[in-house]
């Protein structure tokens, strides 16, 4: 099989299939709204979501693994269902606090596009979207912690996937802040926002160190300031 050349493969072990896979399944619902009148407005709540729920299950592994809260570093044994419970639902009430902010420029994006969310939750397809999203969601972190037992470099693999869920979506709020999707309205402005979003995903989890790199030099750009 053909490899990436030295300069894009140094931080990559990204096979060129698994790279068109990744772009292809990116642009699935691009090509629904192209194509099948899907609502880009509601597919953007829907990545949001996502989003929400992927900050809440760093925060449900981040205690499991790093804190001592879970299982893995408990003095006493985990308590079963319950214990999952209530740490599950801390992880999501912080999630939503943490993903709130984050949400505002959508949100006014979401405005100049004239959604309305009493018109979205009426629709069937987009309810059944927003179960499947946290069907999925809870499904990942599941697989997560099944992969994170017994390794070693938890810290490091939980740090990755924080800048990548964080990056992904920071990326996304600079162009909603442009203004250019609003001019463009709700179809093709949603549009541009969802290829950004996969443009992302597909740049972040082809080069999964560049993410917290990115977040970290704006840091210190910040802080310089």
């Amino acid at each position: 099989m053909r490899r990436f050349p030295d300069h894009f493969s140094m931080d990559t072990v990204a096979t060129p299939l698994q790279v068109a896979s990744l772009i292809a399944r990116n642009l699935v619902p691009v090509a629904g709204v192209v194509f099948l009148d899907w609502s880009a407005p509601d597919l953007l709540v829907l990545y949001f979501v996502d989003t929400v729920l992927s900050i809440a299950s760093l925060l449900l592994l981040v205690a499991v693994y790093l804190t001592g809260i879970g299982p893995v570093k408990r003095t006493r044994p985990f308590g079963g269902g319950m214990d999952w419970l209530k740490v599950a639902a801390v992880s999501l009430l912080g999630g939503v606090l943490i993903g709130l902010p984050f949400g505002v420029p959508m949100y006014i994006l979401l405005a100049d596009f004239g959604w309305s969310p009493v018109a979205a939750l009426s629709s069937q397809s987009f309810v059944y979207g927003l179960a499947m999203q946290a069907f999925i969601s809870g499904m990942d972190c599941v697989r997560a912690h099944r992969e994170l037992a017994g390794r070693d470099d938890v810290n490091q693999l939980l740090k990755r996937r924080t800048g990548f869920v964080f990056a992904r979506w920071m990326v996304v709020l600079i162009a909603a802040m442009t203004g250019l999707p609003g001019v463009f309205g709700p179809k093709f402005g949603g549009i541009v926002v969802l290829l950004v979003y996969a443009g992302a995903t597909v740049y972040f989890e082809i080069f999964p160190d560049r993410a917290l790199a990115w977040l970290n030099q704006g840091r210190r750009e910040s802080s310089v300031r």
